[in-house]
């Protein structure tokens, strides 16, 4: 088994529309050692033909083909499969900045980080920055396990969507850790949460804009807001599994705190 510095996650279900973007950001990295996994969910479009396209064209990347299970099911065939010290995630309709990896690998040199929370640019309709962290004035820093999780329950910016970090494969590989199929709202959220709970050391954190996110009519947050689906429901159930791995922790009080309001709100 050749191993690599980073392993990439990529589900990919009906992108075929934007999977040449996302793939193509991933192979303009300044970094090279990588393996990327493009795990196609069942896909109904000519997805999985890109993906063995891009396969048989580079060695460094391996397509999984899966009856559709959702995006958590294709993550999970993902993290089975990878090869690589860190891992990190992203969605097939995103992309990277040329230096994603290579920022996000230089703030784990030297040791001691379990995890890399970075910044993101939120890309409207037209294709137009209307979001990002790069905006707010913070200085990159480490920080420990609690202050993490604050950042989870309180910020301005969202910064519990699973991509635009780099996890480490241990952690995730001797927890067990992994996404839950049955919830379609907050899964994120409840990933990073788990895994925090897992880490030791300290995390390194950045406003610093390194991922592209484009903002999608027919996303799962934007479908609630629009009409009520009842697969929101799981997101309470999430926000309850969230707190019984908090308390299990034994986080500050301050932090439990958060994590009961959000059970209440």
């Amino acid at each position: 088994m050749n191993q690599c510095k980073v392993s990439i996650i990529v589900p990919v279900y009906n992108a075929e529309n934007t999977l040449n973007r996302c793939v193509d950001s991933i192979l303009q990295q300044t970094v090279t050692d990588w393996e990327l996994l493009l795990i196609n969910d069942g896909s109904t479009d000519k997805s999985g033909e890109i993906c063995d396209n891009y396969a048989q064209k580079n060695s460094r990347i391996r397509v999984f083909h899966k009856e559709n299970g959702g995006v958590s099911s294709a993550r999970n065939l993902g993290l089975d499969y990878v090869r690589g010290e860190w891992i990190t995630f992203v969605d097939a309709d995103d992309e990277l900045k040329e230096d994603y990896l290579a920022k996000l690998i230089f703030s784990v040199q030297g040791g001691n980080v379990d995890l890399v929370i970075a910044g993101y640019d939120m890309i409207d309709s037209s294709k137009k920055i209307c979001k990002s962290t790069s905006n707010l004035s913070n200085v990159p820093k480490f920080i420990d396990v609690n202050s993490a999780i604050r950042l989870v329950y309180r910020f301005e910016y969202y910064p519990c969507f699973v991509w635009s970090k780099l996890y480490k494969c241990s952690i995730i590989k001797l927890n067990k850790l992994s996404f839950n199929n049955t919830i379609y709202y907050s899964e994120d959220r409840l990933f990073i949460v788990k895994y925090l709970c897992a880490c030791r050391n300290l995390i390194y954190y950045t406003t610093q804009s390194v991922y592209k996110y484009y903002i999608r009519n027919n996303s799962a947050m934007t479908s609630l807001v629009s009409n009520f689906n009842y697969k929101s429901v799981t997101g309470f159930y999430a926000t309850l599994l969230m707190f019984s791995a908090l308390k299990n922790k034994g986080v500050t009080k301050d932090v439990i705190f958060y994590a009961w309001e959000d059970i209440i709100d």
